[in-house]
């Protein structure tokens, strides 16, 4: 697949980042200058000490999408101020842990519940849901299929978490 071209006369993103092992089951990640600690529950080994990656990926999600909705209030004049977005869903950890399961590993399903819209009109409620299937990153990312590959790098470390 091609890049994107940049003849849109906004330049496309890199995103790099690395995570590396933690504490118990943490793991400590970096973008940028930012840090971010993942963990699972104590019930499961960890410390509690930050989200799952699951839990990170649907936040992931909805921060994408009130960034988005951010940007759209912004374009059609409506107020933003009140905007809130839920995710949630449901996975069967059953795969991860190397057992046998009928469903997927990832999540069956991710709902996103906006609120915050009561002063927009029914039209631009409207406007809003299929504008950000069309712009948000993070929704185009999950809704299709996006190329992972994998590889087995030289031992050395791109930087340190």
């Amino acid at each position: 697949m091609s890049h994107p071209d940049p003849s849109s006369g906004i330049e496309p993103i890199s995103i790099q980042g690395l995570a590396r092992l933690g504490p118990k089951r943490s793991i400590i990640a970096r973008a940028r200058d930012h840090r971010i600690v993942m963990d699972v529950r104590k019930a499961r080994g960890g410390d509690d000490s930050g989200p799952t990656p699951p839990e990170c990926l649907a936040l992931s999600l909805a921060g994408c999408v009130l960034n988005m909705s951010r940007l759209l209030a912004e374009e059609k004049g409506l107020p933003a101020g009140g905007l809130e977005v839920g995710v949630g869903g449901t996975l069967d950890p059953a795969r991860a842990f190397g057992l046998e399961s009928e469903f997927r590993a990832g999540f069956l399903e991710l709902r996103v519940t906006i609120d915050g819209l009561d002063d927009w009109p029914l039209p631009e409620r409207s406007f809003l849901l299929e504008a950000l299937q069309e712009r948000c990153p993070i929704c185009d990312n999950l809704a299709h299929p996006t190329d992972v590959r994998f590889e087995i790098g030289r031992g050395t470390g791109a930087s340190k978490a």
